[in-house]
């Protein structure tokens, strides 16, 4: 459970930057 928890955190973190980046680039 704790890599699999793990791992999801990191999509987070990726969707969180993904979004950042498209929020950058409408800018």
């Amino acid at each position: 459970q704790l890599q699999g928890d793990h791992k999801r955190r990191i999509v987070d973190v990726l969707i969180e930057e993904g979004f950042s980046r498209e929020n950058i680039e409408v800018k």
